[in-house]
């Protein structure tokens, strides 16, 4: 595959509008690279959401397991939390799969912005991108992908928690 940005001779062949239209291909690029951050963020959203309820739901439904005498209902109280955790886990394997590949596709899409800063006057987000490498930024996706391993945490301390007052 052709890894070069340009796939023409030199500017002059292209024509006069080179620097106009370089420039409105940048700003679709920059455009695109903000929609991806923006869906990223509103799935960081449902997915802290829907944890942080399913880890409430846990908790306040936990103080009723104790004073249960009757087994079959604490027998089914204890598979209803087992169930609980365990969807809770996946939701939160889920999250982090999925912002590994929004992680993936900005990158790819910052890739081009920076082949487009190439052959623009000035480098905005190369500049940028070094200053935020220089004073430690950091990252959305690391922060919910930390969420997400909390939220497992909790969930396997729960599951063992549960084990151990099963028995």
């Amino acid at each position: 595959m052709d890894e070069k940005l340009m796939h023409f001779k030199s500017e002059e062949s292209y024509g006069k509008n080179f620097q106009a239209h370089l420039l409105e291909q940048y700003k679709v690029v920059r455009s695109a690279i903000t929609d991806l951050q923006n869906d990223r963020n509103i799935h960081n959203n449902f997915y802290l959401v829907i944890l942080t309820g399913l880890v409430t739901v846990l908790g306040f439904s936990m103080k009723y397991l104790p004073t249960q005498n009757h087994l079959d209902l604490k027998f089914l109280l204890s598979f209803f939390f087992t169930i609980l955790s365990i969807l809770s886990i996946a939701i939160s394997v889920i999250w982090i799969r999925l912002n590994k590949s929004f992680k993936k596709a900005l990158r790819v899409r910052y890739g081009f912005l920076k082949k487009y800063e190439v052959e623009l006057p000035s480098r905005p987000f190369t500049k940028e991108h070094k200053y935020r490498k220089k004073h430690g930024y950091l990252k959305v996706s690391d922060v919910a992908i930390c969420l997400a391993y909390i939220f497992i945490m909790i969930n396997f301390l729960f599951l063992i928690g549960l084990l151990i007052y099963i028995t």
